[in-house]
């Protein structure tokens, strides 16, 4: 395993269903400490993306390295186990499970030796406390709505003890108030030493968030940079707004 200042390297990835190429030959690095914003229209494969780095889709050619360690060829498990946990755009709870025994599923599974299960049980419950569901411990999961749900996948996902959090639109959905405490809650993670690739279409909140940005259309990588440099570029704005060229803010 090399030493390098990158959590994760991807190197020309490309994802094909059949005749499909949805993900075109994508490149990107993630610092270590930072957070990644990934943009871009509907049907740009972001989503595609990331479950080719969670390794959930497998088959794709190119390179993935996390921690200087290649991941091809390893599964999701095998993925989360070495610290790279991800939320799902259309949350994915155990609906008829309540939400302390959903997240200890996260920290039972997510660990690299078989932890207690009284252990597990106390991750859960302070994990819960964390994103404000302490109260809700003991309802099942399907009584939820959107904004609970994504702070339940977010708790899930951290009870594995990840280096890298991606982010599937954990924004999206919430109404302003929402929106600002999720900010901060990803903002209080990255702060504690964990690097964030996110998705998300809520634009102030992700330029707000993310150190760098990479935008993604058609497949392919359309531009990236700091945040207010990306998008300013003529052709995010035309991806993004067609040929009326209307500025997009990033106030």
């Amino acid at each position: 395993m090399r030493q390098t200042d990158y959590i994760l390297e991807v190197d020309n990835v490309c994802m094909r269903f059949g005749g499909l190429m949805a993900i075109n030959e994508v490149s990107l690095k993630l610092e270590r400490g930072k957070i990644l914003g990934i943009i871009g229209p509907n049907g740009a494969g972001k989503t595609t993306l990331f479950n080719t780095l969670s390794g959930f889709y497998q088959g794709y050619s190119g390179n993935v390295e996390f921690n200087g360690q290649s991941m091809n060829g390893k599964k999701a498990n095998e993925r989360c186990k070495l610290g790279i946990a991800r939320t799902f755009q259309v949350t994915k709870p155990f609906e008829k499970n309540t939400l302390l025994e959903n997240v200890i599923v996260g920290a039972f599974h997510g660990a690299k030796n078989k932890p207690k299960m009284s252990d597990c049980e106390k991750e859960a419950e302070d994990l819960l406390e964390y994103v404000g569901l302490i109260d809700k411990k003991d309802e099942y999961a399907m009584s939820l709505n959107v904004a609970q749900r994504k702070k339940l996948e977010m708790a899930r996902a951290l009870a594995t003890k990840p280096s890298l959090l991606l982010l599937d639109e954990v924004i999206g959905g919430l109404n302003p108030t929402e929106v600002l405490e999720m900010m901060d809650v990803i903002k209080d993670i990255n702060s504690m030493g964990v690097s964030i690739l996110m998705i998300e279409h809520v634009m102030k909140a992700i330029i707000g968030i993310s150190d760098y940005i990479v935008v993604i259309n058609h497949g392919e990588k359309l531009a990236e940079g700091l945040p207010a440099d990306v998008m300013r570029n003529p052709d995010v704005i035309e991806a993004y707004l067609g040929s009326t060229a209307r500025r997009i803010s990033v106030a």
